[in-house]
């Protein structure tokens, strides 16, 4: 028992590093100095990825992120969430439950959010944000295509596994919100329609960070991950890629498959550590807001909350 617990301190400390080396509130110029800690940590675990033994045992191997889940799925991971919330800043009193009322820290990083606490558009067009983070947009989906950032080539047949559903999305756009460490962690569905069950690939926990894409590594592509197809009136067929990160022990769907969902319902969540969500639509079906669209060109990610506005369907007249 003792050795148990002494693994489980010694796990602790390595999985949260970046979050006791925050000594202060989250800024625009907070986060970026973040941002820079991190992008260090991850260019000496991928700088030379292709034979860096730390790179295997921590990303290309999947136990780092079983002991992340389960010190973060312990009763002594409690004692990290006072600090957590404190140094990232989080904002308590959208939360349902309070800081203190969390056994786990996964029970807190899963938190739900109070009734009203964030609101949709009752726009039957409006897409929204189906998270919290930051998200970069891509038009003119093609195989082969260089995202989410320069010179990081995504073979869409190869994520999604399916060749015939790869080809329903040619010509059209992908959306990916990457998740950080201190966003609200829980998906909801950003139409309405109704989703088919999730179709699992087991893959790989690689970092999603910026600088493992341009290492030569594509996390989308190798990556644990849920694929979900959404029927949806407005837009055809849209689909949702759920993908696992470095850390994240778990992705968790909590909707019922085959069943009609609104806009803004409950659609799942990840477990401890950042990860992302990509969402494919068919061509001419949806316009995306200008300024994710010109940050995006600029290879610039747009901060939204989820329940946001991101973009509005095209009618089908306006299609014709």
């Amino acid at each position: 028992m003792k050795n148990r617990i002494l693994f489980f301190l010694i796990a602790s400390q390595f999985v949260l590093l970046p979050a006791r080396e925050m000594e202060f509130e989250l800024s625009p110029e907070k986060i970026a100095a973040f941002n820079e800690q991190q992008q260090e940590s991850v260019r000496k675990l991928y700088g030379n990825w292709y034979k860096s033994p730390l790179h295997y045992l921590l990303a290309a191997g999947k136990w780092s992120s079983s002991i992340a889940g389960a010190w973060a799925n312990s009763r002594i991971s409690k004692r990290f969430v006072p600090r957590f919330v404190k140094k990232y800043s989080i904002n308590t009193d959208e939360m349902e439950s309070p800081v203190a009322s969390f056994k786990t820290f996964n029970e807190f990083f899963t938190r739900k959010l109070k009734e009203g606490a964030r609101t949709f558009s009752s726009d039957p067009y409006a897409v929204v944000s189906p998270a919290d983070g930051t998200i970069f947009a891509k038009q003119n989906i093609s195989e082969g295509m260089e995202f989410p950032i320069k010179g990081a080539k995504l073979s869409i047949k190869k994520m999604l596994n399916d060749d015939q559903l790869a080809k329903q999305f040619h010509g059209g756009k992908a959306l990916v919100v990457r998740l950080a460490p201190w966003d609200y962690h829980r998906l909801h569905f950003p139409l309405a329609g109704v989703p088919s069950a999730a179709n699992v690939f087991r893959g790989k926990y690689e970092s999603v960070h910026q600088f493992a894409y341009e290492s030569g590594v594509q996390p989308l592509e190798v990556n644990k991950r849920h694929i979900i197809r959404y029927a949806s009136e407005s837009a055809s067929t849209v689909v949702f890629v759920l993908v696992g990160a470095l850390f994240v022990g778990t992705i968790k769907e909590t909707y019922i498959p085959d069943q009609r969902y609104e806009k803004g319902q409950e659609l799942g969540y990840f477990q401890f550590g950042g990860s992302t969500i990509l969402m494919l639509f068919q061509k001419d079906t949806i316009r995306v807001l200008p300024a994710i669209l010109s940050n995006s060109a600029e290879g610039k990610e747009t901060v939204v909350k989820m329940g946001q506005t991101i973009g509005h369907f095209i009618s089908p007249k306006a299609r014709q």
